[in-house]
């Protein structure tokens, strides 16, 4: 095997390492320059943008909540073998996407704008620099009416969590007080809106079972008939308890102490250095490519 020829000079090539701390040395005042700029924006960056904090209600569905359904009123039980199904509650959503959608609802929106009008104010109302993007044409203008705004602030800001058969519900807000107070009046909305929904499709039931009543002319139907409904009846007594029904709050909301953006003064200024003092490192060779 042929040994590479020596350098006539006697003098090795540098090692890599080298060649980069002479480049990185080279650039040592621009990346100075990046440093304290990327420091400055940081610093600045704290003092100017509000700390937005989390603020999060956790509601577990009531153990009794299926009495309403009525577990003897499934479409495959037949009544007296007359051959026909019983009409069973039309339930198009399971019970957590319908509270899902019950949340952002424009009847929703209402409720909780008539229950908590400062807090929906504090929440929804655009801040100054919103308002300076929105006059400048590169931000997004809110919605006019109060209720579709606070719909459409829910729709996008409500971020809602399925843990273990319960329900998360969180906002991140510079208002955590108006948040708490927003959140709890949206889980009593929420159990209040299942509530009519389990009304409105027994009332339906009971009135199918009723029709079916008077135009039954067989006995032993007509009493199978009427078994559910007393079944619907004590599901109804269910539904005008007082209390809650068909989701609870554990607890009221809370907020966590520390914020949830901006990161931590440390993090932000350390942040900023190393965003600044890499651009100084990177755009004097961005200079030259060009030339």
């Amino acid at each position: 095997m042929a040994e590479p020829a020596p350098d006539p000079d006697g003098e090795r090539e540098p090692d890599d390492w080298r060649v980069l701390a002479a480049a990185l040395w080279q650039r040592r005042v621009s990346a100075a320059l990046g440093l304290l700029v990327g420091v400055t924006l940081a610093g600045v960056g704290l003092l100017v943008v509000p700390a937005s904090y989390r603020t999060t209600l956790v509601l577990a569905p009531v153990p009794s909540f299926g009495a309403y359904a009525g577990t003897a009123l499934r479409p495959t039980d037949r009544i007296a073998g007359s051959g026909d199904y019983v009409a069973a509650p039309q339930n198009e959503l399971p019970r957590l996407d319908r509270l899902d959608a019950f949340a952002v609802s424009t009847d929703t929106a209402a409720a909780l704008i008539a229950a908590a009008p400062q807090a929906v104010t504090l929440l929804t109302e655009p801040s100054w620099l919103h308002r300076s993007f929105v006059d400048l044409g590169t931000g997004k203008r809110r919605r006019v009416g109060p209720v579709d705004r606070l719909a459409a602030y829910l729709g996008e800001d409500l971020q809602v969590e399925r843990q273990a058969g319960v329900l998360r519900l969180s906002l991140v807000t510079r208002v955590p007080e108006a948040a708490e107070t927003l959140l709890d009046r949206l889980g009593t909305r929420m159990d209040e809106a299942e509530r009519a929904f389990a009304q409105r499709t027994i009332d339906r039931h009971v009135a199918y079972l009723e029709a079916r009543a008077e135009r039954s002319a067989r006995d032993d139907e007509r009493r199978a008939i009427h078994r559910n409904l007393d079944r619907l009846a004590l599901a109804t007594l269910a539904i005008e308890e007082p209390g809650p029904f068909a989701v609870e709050p554990l607890g009221n909301a809370t907020t966590s102490p520390r914020p949830e953006f901006p990161p931590p003064p440390a993090v932000s200024l350390t942040a900023g250095m190393a965003a600044g003092t890499l651009a100084g490192l990177i755009l004097p060779l961005g200079g030259r490519s060009r030339r």
